[in-house]
């Protein structure tokens, strides 16, 4: 021996090429000093590099210190072995425990296991923290069966690259480190038991050639980067135990041939992109006993797995579309340990009691399952509990303190439900994580689980319910909350965002309700402990009872408005009410709409677009929402950021319904959970969203009318939209301008469209591609909605096109005033459409000066037109000289629907007048009054301007007379001048023939002369008598029949043919051949009467300035002169003409006999009853109109009482009855 020992050592020293050549050895030497210790060589090098390629025997150690060689080991396992050592632990230090290596014999290194021949069959180096690549030389442990690397995170290389080079190989644990590469089909043999490869970076997919190892008995690939499919192959593996893909990027299902594994105890598909069904085969696994596979995509309803024999743990969290139908016997399967079924298909409910049977559950995840009721204290059972996840349902009440018999219980998360209370179980000594967020639970819910570590409990819910309370104009209401008094906590009540004064208790008394009190009030509590929470009660909605219906919303100082913000008008107004939102410079806040409202703004794009609204700031809203109880919303005219519709879990099962989104300008429509039946037509709009989701319920989507739109982009949100998920029944998309249909939308029908890109698997019909060129393009930019007008009117696509054109501005089908002009005079001149097929009734109109209004003023004299310009005087009564007001117009069309307020500044210019008052002889009148009336062409009679009193002297002076057109009335006192009688400026009693006042700048030298009473008639004749009275509009009045007023101080008088004494006289008169016979005022009660009038013909006149006497109505009178002939009128100021209607006459040879009736009811319907009272005697009754046509004429038969109308049209109408004698009586009465 020695002598061989002395040639080997001679040989290395010495070197030789030939041996050189074979094994590629290079050193450098340096100083050498050799030894031989127990049959063993140790060489000292200095330094040295070498290829150790094609090495076959020798270990050495490429480094300053010894070489060791084993005399009996395997020459090139010990290279490979320094190389490992070298490439993986830099500076000698980075190994946990390097014992022996490179300083012991090979046998003695730290994880090295050699077999029977010396040849390395092991390497065990987990969590070693071996930095850097596995060497290319590791490849020659051709005799390696075990590969133990796992837990060396910096450790690199292409694994299986590696592998396939060990024929023998058995085991392989080499997770949680950094190698690459993919998975080699040569790796598996018939001798291979068990890969365990999780936590790197492979690539790739899994081989089919698995099959061939059918003893392995573990095979974990999870956290890796495969991709590729789970290969059918897999159901060879009869002895796999577990199987653990998770956390890469497989796709498709899960194999039937999964049923085949036997001895499958553990399966983990978790955290891939697996969809379809899982195969009710696995029930054939008969080992099965946990299965965890959260995180995918798989669907339908999963087999009864819970079921299996000795089934203890599943983990199917995070598959949205699946369904985990809990057994009714879930209480009977006590073995379970845990169960998780968190964001699975709702099983909705009352939770499943069985539950709390479930004594070993370790672990409970039911979060998601919408599940309703109360947890009771047989939670109390679970001992073993050490996670409790309970998140997204539904249950209500306080949580049980018997969850405290879960000692070990760490983590606890009930978050998401309506939870009020909560006991404090923060003495649980293992208590980690609490998650009690969005609860309805108060302070003292709170505060004892400040020092636990993990603690998450904001927001809260609103603490209690909702409520909405109806309160009268000036009563008083007391609301309160649910909030329980704490120590320190400080309370503060809110209203329509505001905080209100003194108003810190649990209970506010809220007194003389007005408007301004009107809207959402909740009580806000916060605690210094909590500095980050704040508890808000639930809103308590204080409504504006009544009848009222149209409210208006302005957020512009100075306005008029019922409410200043959108959300308070969502609280204070009722289902179904009009929301007038008017264009402001300053956007809206938004509001949320839990019942149905109607809102309409000015429209959009306003400015760009005359002819639409004078006033030309659009209403931008905001975000605006309609939950699923706000059916029958209609939303017109208005700008938003965000109109959303129907914003709840995809769970829930309300839809939202019969809602038209129509002429708005928005940036982001989007279709959230389920609907049916919506409009959207007309619309500019900048994204419409179907926010679809991958959750458990799909989104609806049914009878959705997309027309004459102009559309930037169709998209969804999250998912994709098609029949197979979404039901999409009848969503058809029409006559729209569209910039892009985005892929994910599919299944829609389109019509006559103008797109520019077509996305998507849908239907497209007879549509035009987008071209600029089709366009008018106004303003260059293609950017506002009048860009889009076609120039080929005819074309049969696009938003302008089709039944139902889109109409610039959005204008919403109410009236809008487009133009208003203010004359020289001060009249203003209107433009009015109704943009509906109703024709305008009324246009009403106010002053506004410093947040004051005048009462509201009604312009008349137009024909109930559907677009009119009008122009009138409007009344100066009110106003001021020299300042300036807003005049504020609002129009009414035939069904009441109302225009935007529009405003206009008014200023009052003022000038002066004076002048004198003379009778005839020009005698100075010196007691009396000077009316001054302002002609208003454009109304139906004159407004009362000034009145002045002649106090001793015949003179008068106006100041401050707003310019315009007048005329004047001298009025001497009665008692003082009983023979003169009030005369207008011209000599005249007829105010049409007066002398017309053109006031433009100051005025004097006005002289009016009075005229003198006629001679008093004083022999016995007839009488004629009667009453006025006038039909007025209260304020805001909708009534169909306009209240009556008594009509006081008006001229009244009586004319004759001239011939008589006065025909020279002076005095001007309408009626030029007519003279005066008597003159009177009516009396208080609007009462007049002439006696003693002498036989002849007759003409009775009413002076009411403005107002003219309707030519056909009973004004002429033919008298015999007798005494005890009266003839009864009456006459009513009515449509701006004053009609006069003979309602009685006594003949003079039976003067006591007037005869009086009555009848009910008035308003009538379908029959009246007469009261014939004094009129037994009565043969005739006539039924006529206003306009003298005759309706109904009945002769009446033994004391007829009943009289069928029910064939009148509804309306106003005049009952006359006679007697056989002539005598006669009329009545008014009312058809409804």
């Amino acid at each position: 021996m020695k002598p061989f020992i002395i040639y080997l050592l001679a040989f290395l020293l010495l070197g030789s090429s030939s041996l050189l050549a074979q094994q590629q050895v290079r050193y450098n030497y340096g100083n050498i000093a050799a030894k031989i210790e127990n049959g063993n060589i140790s060489l000292q090098v200095s330094s040295s590099t070498y290829n150790t390629q094609n090495l076959q025997t020798g270990s050495y150690k490429s480094k300053q210190g010894f070489l060791s060689i084993l005399s009996n080991s395997n020459f090139a396992d010990s290279l490979a072995l320094v190389d490992l050592y070298n490439a993986t632990n830099p500076g000698d230090t980075a190994w946990i425990n390097a014992d022996g290596w490179l300083s012991s014999p090979l046998d003695q290194w730290n994880g090295v296991s050699l077999g029977p021949d010396g040849r390395v069959v092991e390497v065990w180096l987990a969590d070693n923290n071996l930095t850097g690549t596995l060497p290319e030389s590791l490849k020659n442990l051709d005799s390696l069966k075990r590969f133990y690397f796992w837990n060396n995170p910096e450790l690199s290389g292409n694994l299986f690259d590696f592998l396939i080079n060990y024929p023998a190989l058995e085991r392989v644990s080499a997770h949680d480190c950094n190698f690459t590469g993919t998975i080699l089909p040569d790796v598996f043999h018939p001798g291979l038991l068990e890969i365990r490869v999780f936590n790197n970076q492979l690539t790739g997919e899994i081989p089919i050639e698995i099959s061939n190892s059918p003893l392995m008995d573990q095979f974990n690939v999870s956290g890796n980067l495969l991709t590729g499919t789970i290969p059918t192959s897999i159901g060879e593996l009869k002895n796999v135990i577990e199987l653990n893909l998770s956390g890469n990027e497989i796709t498709g299902g899960l194999p039937l041939e999964i049923g085949l594994m036997d001895s499958l105890k553990f399966l983990f598909l978790e955290n891939m992109n697996l969809e379809g069904e899982v195969p009710i085969e696995i029930l054939n696994c008969p080992s099965l006993i946990e299965f965890w596979f959260s995180g995918n995509n798989f669907s339908g309803t999963l087999p009864d797995m819970l079921n299996m024999p000795n089934f203890r743990a599943l983990q199917a969290g995070g598959n949205p579309n699946l369904l985990v139908d809990l057994p009714n016997n879930i209480g009977e399967l006590t073995q379970l340990e845990f169960l998780s079924i968190w964001n699975t298909r709702a099983n909705g409910g009352e939770f499943p009691e069985g539950i709390y049977n479930l004594t070993n559950l370790y672990g409970l995840d039911l979060s998601d399952q919408l599940f309703t009721g109360v947890i009771d204290e047989r939670i109390g059972n679970l001992t073993n509990l050490n996670s409790l996840y309970l998140r997204n349902n539904l249950f209500v009440d306080a949580f049980p303190i018997e969850i405290t018999s879960a000692q070990n219980l760490t983590t606890f998360d009930i978050s998401y439900n309506n939870f009020d209370f909560l006991p404090d179980i923060s003495t649980l000594p293992n208590l980690q994580m609490v998650n009690l967020a969005f609860n309805q639970l108060q302070f003292e819910s709170l505060l004892p689980y400040l020092g636990v570590s993990d603690f998450t409990y904001r927001p809260q819910r609103n603490i209690g319910a909702p409520s909405d309370i109806e309160v009268a104009i000036g009563a008083s209401q007391n609301i309160s909350s649910d909030f329980v008094q704490v120590d320190n906590a400080n309370y503060q009540w809110i209203l329509n965002g505001d905080s209100l004064t003194n108003a810190n208790s649990l209970s506010l008394t809220i007194n003389n309700f007005t408007t301004a009190k009107s809207g959402q009030y909740y009580l806000k509590a916060t605690h210094p402990d909590l500095a980050d929470l704040i508890l808000n009660s639930a809103p308590i909605n204080l409504k504006i009872a009544g009848g009222k219906t149209n409210w208006y919303v302005d957020n512009r100082p100075g306005t008029i408005a019922d409410f200043r913000s959108l959300n308070q008008a969502a609280a204070a107004t009722k289902a179904g009410d009009t929301l007038y939102i008017a264009g402001s410079e300053t956007q809206y806040l938004g509001a949320i709409f839990n019942s149905p409202r109607v809102l309409l703004g000015p429209g959009y794009f306003l400015e760009e677009n005359t002819g639409n609204q004078f006033n030309t700031l659009d209403a931008n809203v905001g975000n605006i929402y309609f939950n699923a109880l706000a059916d029958n919303s209609k939303v017109y005219g208005v700008a938003a950021n965000i109109i959303g519709m129907n914003f709840q879990s995809s769970s829930a099962t309300d839809t939202l319904q019969n809602v038209i989104i129509r002429g708005n300008k928005i940036n982001n429509l989007v279709l959230s959970d389920k609907h049916n039946q919506i409009d959207i037509i007309g619309n500019f709009i900048n994204i419409l969203e179907f926010s679809s989701t991958t959750a458990t319920n799909p989104r609806t989507y049914d009878n959705i009318l997309i027309n004459n739109n102009i559309i930037d982009s169709i998209q969804t949100f999250f998912d994709v939209i098609n029949v197979s998920k979404n039901s999409l029944n009848n969503v058809t998309v029409n006559n729209n301008n569209i910039g892009v249909v985005s892929n994910s939308i599919n299944d829609l029908v389109f019509n006559n469209n103008i797109i520019e890109t077509q996305g998507g698997n849908n239907t497209y019909s007879n549509t035009l591609t987008y071209d600029v060129a089709l366009f008018t393009n106004n303003s260059g930019t293609l950017s506002i909605d009048n860009d889009f007008i076609p120039i080929d009117e005819s074309l049969a696509q696009g938003a302008f096109s089709g039944d139902s054109p889109y109409i610039l501005s959005g204008l919403p089908p109410v009236p809008s005033i487009y133009n208003i002009e203010i004359g020289p005079r001060l009249s203003a001149k209107l433009s009015v459409k109704s943009n509906n097929s109703n024709n305008l009734n009324r246009i009403r109109y106010l002053y506004r000066r410093n947040n004051q209004s005048s009462s509201p003023f009604n312009v008349r004299g137009f024909n109930q037109v559907s677009d009119l310009e009008v122009e009138f005087l409007p009344n100066r009564s009110v106003i001021e000289p020299n300042l300036t007001y807003d005049l504020v117009f609002q129009a009414i069309d035939q069904s009441g629907k109302r225009s935007h307020r529009t405003y206009i500044p008014y200023e009052a210019i003022a000038a002066n007048l004076s002048g004198s008052v003379v009778d005839i002889d020009n005698v100075n009148v010196n007691e009396g009054n000077v009316r001054l009336f302002a002609i208003n062409p454009f109304a139906n009679k004159y407004d009362t301007a000034a009145v002045q009193p002649l106090a001793g002297s015949n003179t008068f002076n106006f100041e401050n007379l707003i310019l315009g057109d007048y005329i004047i009335l001298a009025d001497p006192d009665e008692n003082q001048y009983p023979n003169l009688i009030p005369t207008y400026l011209g000599n005249t009693l007829d105010w049409q023939v007066a002398d017309t006042l053109f006031l433009q700048e100051n005025t004097t030298g006005i002289t009016i002369e009075v005229e003198k009473e006629p001679e008093p008639l004083t022999e016995p004749g007839s009488e004629i008598s009667g009453f006025i009275e006038e039909e007025y509009d209260e304020a805001d009045s909708s009534l169909r029949v306009l209240p009556r007023r008594k009509v006081s101080g008006a001229g009244v008088s009586v004319r004759t043919l001239s011939g008589s004494s006065r025909a020279t006289n002076s005095l001007r008169l309408l009626d030029e051949d007519y003279e005066i016979v008597a003159y009177v005022k009516t009396d208080e009660n609007g009462e007049f009467s002439f006696p003693n009038l002498p036989s002849g013909d007759y003409k009775i006149r009413i002076e009411y300035p403005g107002v003219q006497v309707d030519e056909t109505s009973d004004i002429d009178f033919n008298l015999s002169g007798e005494q005890g002939e009266v003839v009864s009128v009456e006459a009513l100021v009515e449509d701006g003409l004053i009609k006069v209607t003979e309602t009685g006459r006594v003949t003079a040879n039976e003067p006591n006999k007037m005869i009086r009736f009555s009848f009910y009811p008035n308003p009538a319907k379908n029959v009246i009853n007469l009261k014939l009272e004094n009129a037994i005697n009565a043969n005739e009754l006539t039924i006529y109109d206003l306009k003298g046509v005759v309706h109904e004429k009945i002769r009446l038969k033994n004391g007829q009482s009943k009289i069928d109308v029910h064939n009148l049209a509804t309306g106003t109408y005049i009952i006359r009855l006679q007697d056989n004698d002539g005598n006669y009586i009329m009545s008014k009465m009312i058809k409804n």
